[in-house]
Protein backbone atom coordinates (compact mmCIF):
# COMPACT_ATOMS: atom_id res chain seq x y z
CA UNK A 1 0.00 0.00 0.00
CA UNK A 2 1.43 3.52 -0.83
CA UNK A 3 0.76 6.21 1.69
CA UNK A 4 1.18 9.65 0.98
CA UNK A 5 1.95 12.11 2.84
CA UNK A 6 1.47 15.71 3.51
CA UNK A 7 2.52 18.68 5.47
CA UNK A 8 0.62 21.58 3.65
CA UNK A 9 1.82 25.53 3.53
CA UNK A 10 2.35 28.02 0.79
CA UNK A 11 5.49 28.80 0.92
CA UNK A 12 7.34 24.92 1.92
CA UNK A 13 4.77 21.87 1.00
CA UNK A 14 6.48 18.77 2.24
CA UNK A 15 5.55 15.50 1.05
CA UNK A 16 6.84 11.93 1.74
CA UNK A 17 5.45 8.70 -0.05
CA UNK A 18 5.46 5.13 2.09
CA UNK A 19 5.21 1.97 0.45
CA UNK A 20 4.14 -0.69 3.35
CA UNK A 21 6.16 -3.53 1.81
CA UNK A 22 7.23 -7.22 3.18
CA UNK A 23 6.60 -5.49 7.40
CA UNK A 24 8.90 -2.37 5.98
CA UNK A 25 8.39 0.85 4.70
CA UNK A 26 10.03 1.71 1.73
CA UNK A 27 10.34 5.50 1.21
CA UNK A 28 10.03 5.65 -2.18
CA UNK A 29 10.00 10.04 -2.39
CA UNK A 30 10.07 12.93 -0.53
CA UNK A 31 10.67 16.05 -0.76
CA UNK A 32 9.61 20.49 0.05
CA UNK A 33 8.10 22.04 -2.58
CA UNK A 34 9.15 25.68 -2.41
CA UNK A 35 7.95 28.66 -3.86
CA UNK A 36 9.46 31.60 -2.47
CA UNK A 37 10.17 32.41 -6.52
CA UNK A 38 6.91 33.43 -6.96
CA UNK A 39 5.40 36.31 -5.72
CA UNK A 40 1.31 36.37 -6.23
CA UNK A 41 0.00 33.94 -4.20
CA UNK A 42 -2.10 32.63 -7.34
CA UNK A 43 1.34 31.33 -8.94
CA UNK A 44 2.08 29.86 -5.30
CA UNK A 45 -0.89 27.82 -5.47
CA UNK A 46 -0.79 26.48 -9.44
CA UNK A 47 2.89 25.42 -8.84
CA UNK A 48 1.83 23.27 -5.54
CA UNK A 49 -1.41 22.10 -7.83
CA UNK A 50 0.96 21.18 -11.02
CA UNK A 51 3.43 19.61 -8.87
CA UNK A 52 1.02 17.57 -6.47
CA UNK A 53 -0.80 16.76 -9.59
CA UNK A 54 2.22 14.97 -11.38
CA UNK A 55 3.27 13.23 -8.03
CA UNK A 56 -0.04 11.53 -8.20
CA UNK A 57 -0.20 10.49 -11.51
CA UNK A 58 2.81 9.43 -11.42
CA UNK A 59 2.87 7.38 -7.79
CA UNK A 60 -1.42 6.70 -7.73
CA UNK A 61 -1.16 6.51 -4.08
CA UNK A 62 -4.13 4.44 -2.29
CA UNK A 63 -4.47 7.52 0.63
CA UNK A 64 -3.17 11.14 1.29
CA UNK A 65 -3.01 11.71 4.50
CA UNK A 66 -2.13 15.53 5.71
CA UNK A 67 -2.13 18.19 8.51
CA UNK A 68 -5.35 19.22 9.54
CA UNK A 69 -6.08 23.04 9.09
CA UNK A 70 -6.88 25.03 12.32
CA UNK A 71 -9.39 27.55 12.86
CA UNK A 72 -8.55 28.93 16.47
CA UNK A 73 -6.42 32.04 14.87
CA UNK A 74 -5.67 33.53 11.48
CA UNK A 75 -1.63 34.09 10.58
CA UNK A 76 -0.80 34.47 7.42
CA UNK A 77 1.32 31.09 7.60
CA UNK A 78 -2.43 29.68 8.51
CA UNK A 79 -4.01 31.30 5.45
CA UNK A 80 -1.73 29.98 3.58
CA UNK A 81 -1.81 26.53 5.11
CA UNK A 82 -5.87 26.53 4.34
CA UNK A 83 -5.29 27.35 0.92
CA UNK A 84 -2.46 24.40 0.38
CA UNK A 85 -5.24 22.15 2.62
CA UNK A 86 -7.98 22.97 -0.25
CA UNK A 87 -5.64 21.59 -2.86
CA UNK A 88 -4.97 18.97 -1.08
CA UNK A 89 -9.01 17.95 -0.80
CA UNK A 90 -9.35 18.98 -4.61
CA UNK A 91 -6.45 16.89 -5.75
CA UNK A 92 -7.64 13.87 -3.85
CA UNK A 93 -11.48 14.24 -5.27
CA UNK A 94 -10.03 14.19 -8.77
CA UNK A 95 -8.45 11.10 -8.09
CA UNK A 96 -10.52 9.96 -6.26
CA UNK A 97 -7.86 9.07 -3.35
CA UNK A 98 -9.52 9.03 0.14
CA UNK A 99 -7.76 12.30 2.37
CA UNK A 100 -7.55 11.68 6.22
CA UNK A 101 -6.06 14.50 8.13
CA UNK A 102 -4.43 14.36 11.62
CA UNK A 103 -3.26 17.86 13.80
CA UNK A 104 0.03 18.38 14.72
CA UNK A 105 -0.53 16.82 18.67
CA UNK A 106 -2.57 13.73 17.37
CA UNK A 107 0.43 12.98 15.38
CA UNK A 108 2.88 13.97 17.93
CA UNK A 109 1.09 11.55 20.43
CA UNK A 110 0.87 8.12 18.01
CA UNK A 111 4.74 8.57 17.60
CA UNK A 112 6.03 9.80 20.58
CA UNK A 113 3.34 8.92 23.15
CA UNK A 114 3.20 12.95 24.15
CA UNK A 115 1.03 15.16 22.04
CA UNK A 116 3.29 18.27 23.08
CA UNK A 117 6.20 16.42 21.89
CA UNK A 118 8.83 18.94 19.88
CA UNK A 119 9.67 18.86 16.21
CA UNK A 120 13.62 17.64 17.10
CA UNK A 121 11.91 14.70 18.84
CA UNK A 122 10.08 13.78 15.76
CA UNK A 123 13.19 14.42 14.00
CA UNK A 124 15.14 11.74 16.25
CA UNK A 125 12.14 9.04 15.86
CA UNK A 126 12.10 9.25 12.04
CA UNK A 127 16.52 9.09 12.18
CA UNK A 128 16.46 5.80 14.72
CA UNK A 129 13.02 4.37 12.22
CA UNK A 130 16.21 4.84 9.35
CA UNK A 131 18.89 3.42 11.57
CA UNK A 132 17.37 0.06 12.61
CA UNK A 133 15.83 -0.25 8.75
CA UNK A 134 12.36 0.03 9.40
CA UNK A 135 12.12 2.73 7.36
CA UNK A 136 14.82 2.22 3.95
CA UNK A 137 15.02 4.71 0.97
CA UNK A 138 14.35 3.68 -2.00
CA UNK A 139 17.67 5.38 -3.30
CA UNK A 140 21.15 5.38 -1.63
CA UNK A 141 21.48 9.18 -2.39
CA UNK A 142 18.52 10.17 -0.07
CA UNK A 143 20.47 7.97 2.34
CA UNK A 144 23.44 9.45 1.76
CA UNK A 145 21.56 13.25 2.27
CA UNK A 146 19.34 12.35 5.10
CA UNK A 147 22.07 11.12 7.48
CA UNK A 148 24.59 14.19 6.79
CA UNK A 149 21.68 16.36 7.64
CA UNK A 150 21.06 18.35 11.17
CA UNK A 151 17.40 19.19 12.09
CA UNK A 152 16.91 22.10 10.56
CA UNK A 153 13.87 24.27 8.96
CA UNK A 154 15.30 22.53 5.67
CA UNK A 155 14.28 19.38 6.37
CA UNK A 156 11.58 19.88 8.91
CA UNK A 157 8.76 20.06 6.10
CA UNK A 158 9.62 16.37 4.99
CA UNK A 159 10.27 15.03 8.40
CA UNK A 160 6.82 16.28 9.09
CA UNK A 161 5.19 14.71 6.16
CA UNK A 162 6.72 11.40 7.05
CA UNK A 163 5.36 11.89 10.07
CA UNK A 164 1.97 12.32 9.15
CA UNK A 165 2.13 9.32 6.76
CA UNK A 166 3.88 7.15 9.47
CA UNK A 167 0.83 8.35 11.97
CA UNK A 168 -1.51 6.40 9.49
CA UNK A 169 0.34 3.26 8.79
CA UNK A 170 0.43 3.11 12.75
CA UNK A 171 -2.91 3.68 13.30
CA UNK A 172 -4.39 1.34 10.87
CA UNK A 173 -1.93 -1.50 12.08
CA UNK A 174 -0.55 -1.58 8.80
CA UNK A 175 2.48 -2.80 9.91
CA UNK A 176 2.93 -5.07 13.62
CA UNK A 177 5.79 -2.65 15.22
CA UNK A 178 6.15 -1.05 18.36
CA UNK A 179 7.72 2.51 18.37
CA UNK A 180 8.65 3.87 21.47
Amino acid sequence: MKVLGLDPGIDNFGYALLEVKNSKLLLKNWDTLVTHSFSEISEKLAFLFKSLQELLEINRPEIIVTEKAFNQRLSLSEKGLFQSQALVLLLGGLFKIPVKSYSPSEIKKTLTQKGNAQKRELFDLIKLLFKNHFIVFNNSQLEENFFKENYSFKISHKIDALAIALTYIVENKLIQCYIP
